[in-house]
């Protein structure tokens, strides 16, 4: 087993991994292999015994990257299930909360709120803050967008409202004391309705760090190894949470690049990691320099580049040599092209990808990176033109979408039918497909007459005037706003909104439309999530009021990121240079590189961004910090590619004055501003027309999941509608019924296991926590349910209050199959005995011999029982299905022939996914229950 850990390491890597203790500061540059080295560190304790897993703590920034970690950990230690803690810096926070927030009065099922949830909350409440500067009463929302930043920010810089306001009243700065007034209402008004924002989640933690007197040396001595990814990233309040909880230990072990330093927009502060040595004065320095992507043309003119920061740079602090050393042999290429005009460099990119994809190179293989969003709108148009495939990874454009714009326009045209412009947009649609000469002239009367469309297409003599065909469009469309009024009336606006949808056939209509329609489902299922969050912070959701404080969204300049294509596809990628971060292809675009853009104007940035104090600030950012930061951009960008780099701008964006090229191009390529030459690109018209359609490359399995096998196995159809596609669907009642009662009976457990006293008054509580009105078919209805939850909630606590103490609850279990990973978590485990595995289940109406039979067939218990074999080398005693209504349990038999049946499902299952085979199974009994047996068109009806 340690000869696996040590395996292909190279030696700097084998330094890491083995250093036993004490504080360490990885210098790891791009491509250097650092994710392997800190997992393989993280194992190395486990094997040798220096902690348990569950006294070591992993933090990064992302749930991928967390979840990359715990498999890579996972497939190294010889247990089936990582009790090591590798989570988010926010999923830390929020465990801290609930173990120690009650002793400071805060609920522990806090929710964590979203950006555009806070948005729409505070607008509902906006004048219950005494503002008065603040808040313009002909747009009271005006300010909201930069006061939620500004209040973000402080809490990433650890400042206090207490601290804040108290300078602030120094100050005299009436604007000022105003703003500080309002944060120190915030956290109090958010946590009187149960929710907490992002930022809030490590403030919190800090605050309990400090004013809970046990609660620091209980996670100092439960903790004794810390391990920290892209440290770099980290802001300044994560630092001091880190540096309390290894204040006793020291064993932290840190990782990062500041040359990869490029969230400061977010909050993340460089200095931590070039810091780190003066608050660690005997941390022992590690530098991985050895680069595995890039051939070495590239990785000279990346490190060229990123001497310009110096000596602003940890190699020149630390007195360290940081130089990339490229480990592969080649010859990479480099070019350099600066256009008269934008059009043209589009034109010329997508020439430029199509040639490189007639070369052999998969589009997949190669990647466009622009500064901003909007850089990749031109891209996009010539790639269309060009019949290029591609996919884009932004940080927002959902609301952009055409598919979400024509459903923005049937939720406004149902919440105003006189609202002309989005009745004419949604008339427009292929939902209707009036004859356009006549909608016009609908149009035109509307406007001449100063009245809405609505009233003409509804008015008899204008109806006489026009053809047959024309009349009935616009008497269905008047017919359906007239259903769709009344129905919002009595429904959420996610009901409503799937009830149009359902009608119009439209996931019917995109499964039609291949790819494409695939990524328009994505984005709808994105923007049906998006409804269901905000829908539970407004006061009531209808769709009059929830699509206005959409559109406040919208206004306020929120733009949720839309859907990726499916990974799977030959598709080139287009990304934002902060999206890129992390990944690596053959051949890289930087795109739209002139000054002003990338870089990008300072003055432009800060515009509408409330400044911090500089007294209140507690790290020293150096003065040319904004250029530093867009040059680690452009390094972060440059180093993501192996082969090749092509670098474009423009001079004529579409401004009034042309655009020089970016100083970052004869930085990087030692040229002086004069030999920087224009070049004419081709137009659009001499680009060759890629005749290559899409391919699909096969869906790669890493890791499958019990749920996902019975999915599969139940329907490959339902599979991809619910793990693929992620079509959104109106939840049934008796999910949202098991999930409440799930969640209680997890808290009474849980409970248990820690030692703590549970109580059924915080039993129910969480029940309520857990549960939503949505998919009842009345009021009266779900009435009904709730008191049978709380029936079922009170019995199960009578009786499992005094029984014995479970060994495992909620516990995350992942054992291998072949070359992929088994994942799953297990409601309960019992270990004495033999073993039992227990999976809880709400259904009513079971008796013993049902609960027998559906022990016997259920794939998930199976899966649960063959984890706990794999895990503790035998076949459990017993697997039981558990009916909390009834009292009744299922017991499955025989569960080692049952084991190795299992295996032969699993099999299935990988090889269906793998080839993407998801032909629909359509059965009576399973489509009657499918959740999405309103849009498949496949449903097996009875006969």
């Amino acid at each position: 087993m340690k000869d696996k850990i040590l395996a292909d390491l190279d030696p700097d890597q084998v330094d890491v991994v083995k250093q036993k203790d004490g504080p360490m500061l990885v210098v790891a540059g791009p491509g250097s292999g650092k994710t392997k080295a800190l997992t393989r560190r993280i194992a190395n304790i486990i094997i040798n015994k220096w902690a348990r897993p569950e006294e070591i703590v992993a933090l990064t920034f992302t749930d991928a990257a967390a979840n990359e970690m715990k498999g890579r950990v996972d497939e190294l230690v010889p247990y089936g299930y990582v009790q090591t803690w590798i989570s988010t810096f926010h999923t830390f926070g929020k465990r801290i909360i609930t173990e120690f927030g009650p002793r400071i009065g805060l609920d522990p099922e806090l929710k964590v709120i979203t950006h555009p949830e806070l948005f729409v909350l505070l607008s509902e409440n906006i004048f219950t803050f005494g503002l008065k500067r603040l808040l313009p009463i002909s747009n009271p929302e005006k300010n909201l967008p930069s006061l939620i930043n500004h209040l973000s920010k402080l809490k990433s810089e650890d400042i206090q409202p207490d601290e804040y306001l108290e300078f602030s009243l120094k100050t005299g700065d009436e604007r000022q004391i105003e703003i500080a007034q309002f944060f120190k209402q915030y956290d109090d008004f958010l946590r009187q309705r149960g929710v907490i924002d992002i930022n809030g989640l490590i403030s919190t933690a800090l605050f309990i760090l400090r004013e809970v007197p046990e609660a620091l040396p209980k996670l100092e001595a439960r903790y004794r190894y810390i391990l920290v990814d892209e440290f770099q990233d980290t802001n300044f309040a994560q630092y001091q949470l880190l540096k309390l909880l290894t204040n006793r230990s020291r064993n932290i072990c840190v990782v990062g690049d500041d040359d990869q330093s490029i969230f400061k927009f977010q909050g993340a502060a460089i200095t931590n990691i070039l810091s780190f040595k003066d608050d660690y004065p005997d941390a022992k320095i590690f530098v991985l320099k050895n680069n595995y992507r890039s051939l070495p043309e590239l990785a000279e003119v990346a490190y060229r580049l990123i001497r310009n920061n110096d000596p602003d740079r940890l190699e020149v602090k630390l007195k360290i040599d940081k130089k990339i050393d490229p480990q592969r042999s080649g010859k990479g290429r480099i070019d350099y092209f600066f256009y008269e005009t934008i059009d043209q460099e589009a034109d010329s990119i997508a020439r430029m990808v199509i040639e490189e994809h007639g070369r052999g190179t998969p589009y997949s293989e190669m990647a466009i990176l622009v500064r901003n969003n909007r850089d990749a709108d031109p891209i996009i148009r010539s790639l269309n033109l060009s019949n290029v495939k591609w996919r884009f990874s932004g940080n927002q454009g959902l609301f952009g979408q055409e598919e979400i714009q024509i459903l923005l326009s049937f939720l406004n045209a149902v919440a105003d039918p006189e609202d002309t412009i989005h009745l004419y947009h949604l008339l427009c649609s292929g939902f209707y497909s009036p004859n356009g000469m006549v909608l016009n002239r609908a149009l035109a009367r509307a406007r001449k007459t100063n009245r809405p469309l609505i009233t003409i297409i509804r008015d008899d003599e204008f109806l006489s005037s026009v053809d047959d065909e024309s009349k009935a469009v616009f008497e269905k469309a008047v017919g359906d706003i007239e259903h769709y009024c009344k129905l919002a009336l009595e429904e959420n606006t996610g009901k409503v909104l799937y009830q149009f949808l359902k009608d119009k056939a439209v996931f019917n209509r995109l499964m039609e439309e291949g790819i494409e329609g695939e990524v328009k489902i994505k984005n709808i299922s994105r923007f049906f999530s998006m409804l269901r969050r905000l829908g539970g912070v407004v006061e009531v959701d209808r769709v009059p009021i929830l699509i206005d404080k959409i559109n406040l969204l919208r206004r306020g300049g929120e733009n949720p990121p839309v859907a990726e294509a499916d990974l799977d596809i030959d598709a080139i990628n287009i990304l934002t240079v902060h999206s890129a971060k992390g990944k690596e292809f053959k051949r890289i675009f930087v795109a739209g590189l002139y000054q002003g853009n990338f870089p990008t104007d300072e003055a432009h940035r800060r515009s509408g961004v409330i400044p911090i104090p500089d007294e209140l600030l507690k790290e020293k950012i150096p003065r040319t910090d904004h250029l530093q930061e867009e040059r680690r951009l452009f390094y972060v960008a440059i180093t993501r590619a192996r082969d090749a780099i092509t670098l474009t701008g423009s001079r004529d964006v579409g401004g009034k004055r042309p655009r020089e090229p970016s100083q970052f191009i004869a930085e990087a390529m030692d040229l002086h501003k004069h030999q920087l030459e224009v070049l004419k690109g081709k137009g659009v018209d001499e680009i060759k027309i890629s005749e290559h359609g899409t391919s699909y490359t096969g869906r790669k399995v890493n890791r499958i999941t019990a749920g996902q096998v019975d999915d599969y196995l139940t329907c490959p159809l339902k599979y991809k509608f619910i793990h693929i596609l992620r079509v959104p669907i109106t939840r049934h009642h008796a999910v949202i019924f098991g999930m409440a009662v799930h969640a209680a009976i997890a808290y009474l457990l849980r409970a248990k296991l820690e030692q703590r006293t549970p109580t059924l008054d915080r039993m129910i509580k969480v029940f309520r926590n857990n549960w939503s009105s949505e998919g009842f078919l009345s009021r009266e209805h779900e009435d009904l349910s709730f008191r049978r939850g709380v029936r079922i909630i009170t019995d199960f606590f009578n009786k499992e209050i005094g029984e014995p103490t479970p060994s495992l609850v909620e516990e995350g279990f992942s054992f291998s199959f072949g070359d992929i990973r088994i994942v799953g978590r297990w409601d309960r485990v019992d270990l004495d005995d033999g073993g039992v595995v227990i999976d809880y289940k709400t259904s009513e109406d079971v008796d013993q011999k049902k609960a027998d039979r559906e022990a016997r067939d259920s794939t998930q218990l199976l899966i649960y029982a063959m984890a706990f074999k794999e895990i503790y080398g035998q076949s459990p005693k017993g697997a039981e299905l558990r009916f909390v209504d009834t009292g009744i349990t299922g017991q499955m038999k025989r569960i080692g022939d049952k084991i190795k049946k299992g295996a032969e499902k699993i099999q299935k299952v990988v090889d269906g996914v793998t080839s993407g085979n998801f032909n629909p199974k359509p059965k009576f009994l399973a489509c009657r229950f499918c959740a999405y047996s309103d849009i498949c068109p496949y449903e097996k009806k009875r006969c």
